[in-house]
């Protein structure tokens, strides 16, 4: 009887620790970043770096955050592609549906798969797949908004990413048109 005591006590001990571990959408911290469209949160543990074009000209309708910590004033540099990013683009150019079509047929990728994902209200659709290089990116669209184009790359040099995971979706529930 005592060995069954001991192994429920136990048994609830970890129940109680795992659940104090998982925080909810409502509970990741973070700055919120403005565009010339749309505001989006960046979690605490995440930096926000400005997407650039080729003229080295700020992109005024997207957001890219990347899943690392900087010290205040020390330049990421390229080290940011060595860990998961978030990249927001909200352009019209994305809504035709034939860049999700050239994305899903894109021979570069292995192992396409069809995703779907729910946040609160909003549903989200995409497209998971690997690169031949092995990193997994994933992009998300909304059906009833299809110039959200989300792009995530998975790929962290702490541990891969799912795109299920709270401070992502932190992320795509703190999307707000201007």
């Amino acid at each position: 009887m005592k060995k069954l005591v001991l192994v429920i006590l136990a048994v609830l001990l970890m129940s109680v620790l795992v659940a104090c571990g998982s925080k909810s959408i409502e509970e990741i911290e973070g700055n919120t970043y403005e565009c010339a469209r749309f505001s989006a949160k960046c979690p605490a543990g995440w930096i926000n770096v400005p997407v650039k074009d080729s003229n080295d000209k700020v992109v005024s309708d997207q957001l890219r955050f990347f899943k690392m910590e900087v010290a205040e004033g020390e330049d990421p540099g390229n080290r940011v592609y060595s860990n998961a990013y978030v990249d927001i683009a909200c352009n019209n150019a994305f809504a035709d549906g034939k860049t999700k079509e050239n994305t899903k047929n894109d021979s570069s990728y292995k192992n396409v798969e069809d995703i779907e994902l729910e946040i609160k209200d909003k549903k989200w659709k995409g497209i998971s797949g690997e690169y031949t290089s092995g990193r997994k990116t994933v992009y998300l669209w909304l059906e009833s908004a299809p110039e959200w184009w989300i792009t995530l790359s998975l790929y962290d040099v702490d541990g891969n990413l799912d795109y299920n995971d709270v401070e992502i979706q932190a992320i795509l529930d703190s999307l707000q048109k201007k």
